[in-house]
């Protein structure tokens, strides 16, 4: 038998490994004391213990000196974070990876700064006071972003991204009825494997947006646009749905300087269209409904592997601009101007 003395060994170095483990493997509440500048998230003095908050720590920051964290220029990845201090993100990255992570102080985000809201169960809401300008947001493994005080947005410089990707992911933008774009910005707003992106209450947007959503069960909800949406940008807009993905756009009746297509079974809004200028349609194996188009001035028109454009609607088309293309490739792809009895065409452009 083994001596009295090994056996309190053994139990001695397990509660040893299981005390380093503690500090080492597994993570930590870290607390702000503001102890250091009161402002730096990146001053470990400003933390408990002056430890700077790792990836697989949760963060409180309810007390100590100071009422504004500041994350500028840096990447920052915890397992979540409580906060009632404002909290401001210019440039760099914060992602939460954890749990339910709430923010009751105000949050300003801008500078091209990102948030990344990763996994399953994983959220990140914003109940104070919101502002952003030129960020990105992602959702992503079943995570999700909560943003119900964020009524404007503006987009000056960079081109930021707002995705959501995966079953589940979802950037909630729902209270978002403003967005103010640069003459030479794009928006790209993107729903994958599933994920959705809420943009439902958006009123007003006369930028580039490029919207692309792919997947069974991915939305990009836009139905609060109305009437004409048009491009003022030095790009188009794009409205691009893919196999089971849906953008809603149900009251914009005209679309104006815009690519638009529709793959397979990818669904977008189309039945109260009556005005398609400027535009480059494409149907990729699938025929949408088109009845109330009248008017495809200066407009492209591909139906492609079996597609069917039918545009019945068209009696007259005036080509003024450009040299726009209609064609049919692909057995049974159609593009169906039927009753089409008067066609202009511009002195220097070609149909």
């Amino acid at each position: 038998a083994l001596p009295i003395l090994k056996t309190n060994s053994f139990f001695e170095l397990t509660a040893a490994l299981v005390l380093a483990c503690g500090t080492v493997c597994f993570g930590q509440t870290r607390t702000w004391t503001g102890g250091g500048d009161g402002i730096s998230w990146t001053d470990a003095a400003n933390w408990n213990g002056a430890i700077l908050p790792g990836p697989a720590d949760d963060v409180v920051i309810t007390s100590g000196a100071g009422t504004l964290v500041v994350i500028s220029a840096t990447d920052v990845t915890v397992q979540s974070i409580q906060c009632s201090k404002a909290l401001t993100l210019s440039g760099g990255s914060l992602t939460l990876t954890v749990g339910s992570s709430q923010f009751s102080g105000a949050f300003a985000i801008s500078n091209d700064a990102s948030l990344t809201v990763s996994g399953t169960g994983a959220s990140f809401t914003a109940s104070g006071a919101t502002t952003s300008a030129d960020a990105s947001f992602y959702a992503t493994g079943g995570g999700a972003i909560h943003l119900p005080n964020l009524k404007n947005v503006t987009i000056g410089k960079d081109n930021p991204v707002w995705e959501a990707d995966g079953s589940g992911s979802r950037v909630d933008l729902s209270s978002l009825t403003n967005l103010t774009m640069g003459y030479y910005e794009v928006l790209y707003v993107e729903g994958y494997n599933g994920g959705t992106v809420d943009l439902h209450r958006l009123q007003n947007s006369t930028g580039s947006v490029q919207v692309d959503a792919r997947d069974a069960g991915s939305v990009v909800d836009l139905s609060g646009l109305g009437g004409r949406w048009k491009s003022t940008a030095s790009s188009s807009l794009s409205l691009e749905a893919q196999t089971g993905a849906s953008i809603r756009i149900p009251n914009v009746t005209q679309l104006e300087n815009v690519s638009l297509r529709l793959d397979n079974t990818g669904d977008i809004s189309t039945a109260q269209l009556n005005m398609l200028t400027n535009v480059s349609l494409t149907v990729d194996g699938s025929a949408p409904n088109f009845g109330r188009v009248t008017n495809i001035d200066d407009t492209w028109v591909y139906a492609l592997n079996g597609g069917v454009a039918r545009l019945t609607n068209v009696v007259q088309v005036t080509i003024g601009k450009d040299n726009p293309v209609w064609q049919a490739n692909g057995a049974d792809s159609r593009v169906d101007l039927s009753r089409l009895t008067n066609l202009t065409v511009g002195y220097y452009e070609v149909l």
